[in-house]
């Protein structure tokens, strides 16, 4: 996460009280600077975080994760047809509906959830302290309300959404990469199976081998020796 939606401070000028040119300077190139950092960070269209930020803020939670042993849940969303919607009614129609459907993925999370813009129609939801059955609880429940929303006034075209959602535990393997393509799987799989539904990740990253690397060694050794065996034979 950034710093840059703290409010600047101002900077302090021996002049006491009579016009201080050189603060008023620092002071905007403060603003410009803590504007331009949350610009990076902000998706330009629909006003919620990017994909660098994403990154970012997923890589921060997991490392959480491992410090304080809370659970950690992803859902990334698409939305359903949307090729179909630019093709019916216009590129810039597909922009509001962006738009909107990004201030009604908003409005249905917490404070501390992130909402980013994945990248074309998809949208990721991180989702701190949260495990599996509640991160599913709560992608049924934004997918249901964005089914019933009239999202754009001027155009009747009935908007669905796909969910795949996975979660992250202290044991589990990998990292950010591994996190988002377990939830793409599943999301592939809501689309696969009809859209506008939720597919959960029910078994989540692969847990940690109680065997030993040497172990493994040994345990390779052994099948090699069999395997010449029977060739021998």
């Amino acid at each position: 996460m950034t710093d840059s939606s703290r409010p600047v401070e101002p900077l302090y000028c021996p002049s006491q009280g009579q016009e201080c040119l050189a603060q008023q300077e620092l002071t905007a190139l403060r603003e410009q600077v803590a504007s331009l950092a949350e610009q990076a960070h902000t998706d330009a269209l629909t006003g919620v975080y990017n994909y660098r930020h994403f990154r970012q803020a997923l890589s921060d939670e997991i490392e959480r994760v491992q410090r304080t042993g809370q659970p950690l849940a992803l859902v990334l969303a698409d939305v359903d047809h949307f090729k179909a919607f630019n093709d019916t009614y216009g590129h810039e129609q597909g922009n509001r509906l962006l738009k909107a459907l990004a201030e009604q993925l908003s409005c249905q999370l917490r404070r501390l959830d992130v909402l980013c813009r994945f990248g074309g129609e998809e949208f990721a939801i991180i989702l701190p302290g949260t495990a599996l059955n509640l991160a599913q609880t709560v992608a049924e429940r934004i997918r249901a309300h964005i089914a019933r929303q009239k999202l754009l006034d001027d155009c009747d075209a009935q908007v669905s959404m796909s969910f795949g959602v996975a979660s992250f535990k202290p044991e589990n393997l990998g990292g950010v990469t591994e996190l988002t393509e377990l939830a793409d799987k599943q999301l592939y799989r809501a689309k696969e199976q009809g859209r506008n539904r939720v597919c959960v990740a029910e078994d989540g990253l692969h847990k940690a081998e109680s065997v030993t690397h040497e172990e493994k060694a040994v345990l390779f050794a052994m099948l090699r020796d069999d395997d010449q065996d029977e060739h021998q034979e």
